[in-house]
C-alpha cells in the first residue's frame, strides 16, 4: 500500500484488527526505510508506535494520538500535528522545521530541545505549545525562550493588521497594543531578557555623561558658590567652570540611580530637565529590571 493511500482513521475504532494491520504496516515500511511523504494519519491511534527516523515530511496527523510513540531522530518538516496528543512522546532529534503543532499536547514529552523547537511553523498557539512543554518540565531557559517568542509572535499578527489601524475605535485599540509590544520588546523582551534593561541603563548612563560633559551643563556646588545657588536671582552667576568626561559619567551615574549626593548639580534651564529625566527614567528601568528578574525567576 502506497503511504498516500493509507486514510486516516479515527480513534478509537471498532476494528482492531485493521488498526492493528495499519500500525503493522506503517512500522514495516519505517524499518525498510521507505518514506511516508504526505502519509494521512488524521485521528489515527497510534499509541506507543515506533517510527525512529520515519521520514514523515508533510504528513498529516492532526488530533492523532500519539501518546509514547518512538519518533526520536523523526523527520517531522511541514508535518501537521495540530491538536495531536505526544504526551510521553520520544522526539530527540527530531526534525520539526515548519511543522504547525498548534494546541498539541506535549506534556512529558522527551528529548526536544528549545533548539530543535524553533524552526517550527510561528503560530501563537505553537509557540505555546512549547511554551507549556517546558514550563511542565522546569526548563526555565525554555520557557523563557518561547514565551518570548509567542508574545513576539502576537505583536507580529498586530502588525499585520496595520490596514485597520486607526479606521475605528477598535483599530486605534489595535495600534495601541501593537505599540506596546513594541517598547517592551525592545525594553525587557516582554521581562524574559533582564538583561536588557541593564544594558539601556549602562548606555544611557554613558550618553548623559558624554551630554553634561560636552555642553558643560553640571557644575561643582562647594562653598564658594553654594550662597549664590540658593538664591533665584543670582543663580545665572554660577561660574560655567570646565566638566570632565569622568565628572559628566559621575554625576550621569547617581542621578541615574536617583541617588543625588548634592556635591554637583545641573546648571538651570534645560540642564535640570535633562537631569529630571534621567532620574525619572532610571527608576522606571531599575523597576522594570526588578520584575523582569523575579519574572525570570520566582515567578517560574
Amino acid at each position: 500500500m502506497h503511504p498516500r493511500n493509507i486514510s486516516g482513521h479515527r480513534a478509537p475504532t471498532d476494528d482492531v484488527t485493521e488498526m492493528s494491520s495499519l500500525r503493522d504496516e506503517i512500522e514495516r515500511m519505517v524499518e525498510k526505510g521507505r518514506p511516508l511523504h504526505g502519509v494521512r494519519l488524521a485521528y489515527t491511534d497510534l499509541k506507543d508506535i515506533h517510527l525512529e527516523a520515519a521520514d514523515l515530511r508533510g504528513a498529516d496527523l492532526h488530533e492523532a494520538q500519539l501518546q509514547g510513540a518512538h519518533l526520536d531522530r523523526a523527520r517531522l518538516d511541514g508535518a501537521n500535528l495540530y491538536n495531536a496528543d505526544l504526551r510521553g512522546a520520544r522526539l530527540a532529534g527530531a526534525k520539526l522545521a515548519g511543522a504547525c503543532i498548534d494546541w498539541a499536547d506535549l506534556r512529558g514529552t522527551r528529548g526536544l530541545r528549545p533548539i530543535d523547537c524553533r524552526p517550527i511553523l510561528p503560530t501563537v498557539p505553537g509557540f505555546r505549545s512549547i511554551k507549556r512543554m517546558f514550563q511542565e518540565s522546569d526548563h526555565r531557559d525554555g520557557a523563557s525562550e518561547f514565551a518570548f517568542r509567542e508574545t513576539r509572535q502576537r505583536r507580529r499578527d498586530l502588525g499585520a493588521r496595520h490596514s485597520e489601524w486607526f479606521r475605528s475605535f477598535q483599530g486605534v485599540r489595535i495600534f495601541g497594543l501593537w505599540l506596546t509590544h513594541c517598547v517592551l520588546e525592545v525594553l525587557c523582551g516582554y521581562f524574559e531578557r533582564y538583561l536588557l534593561p541593564l544594558l539601556w541603563s549602562l548606555l544611557i548612563i554613558l550618553v548623559c555623561g558624554g551630554v553634561y560633559a560636552v555642553g558643560n551643563g553640571i557644575y561643582s556646588a562647594d562653598v564658594a558658590v553654594l550662597d549664590a545657588v540658593l538664591s533665584e536671582e543670582v543663580a545665572t552667576e554660577v561660574p560655567r567652570e570646565g566638566i570632565s568626561l569622568r565628572e559628566g559619567i559621575y554625576f550621569s551615574t547617581v542621578t541615574f540611580t536617583t541617588l543625588g549626593y548634592g556635591d554637583y548639580r545641573p546648571h538651570p534651564g534645560i540642564w535640570r530637565l535633562v537631569a529630571g529625566a534621567q532620574a525619572f527614567t532610571g527608576a522606571f528601568l531599575m523597576s522594570v529590571f526588578v520584575v523582569t528578574l523575579a519574572h525570570r525567576y520566582v515567578v517560574r
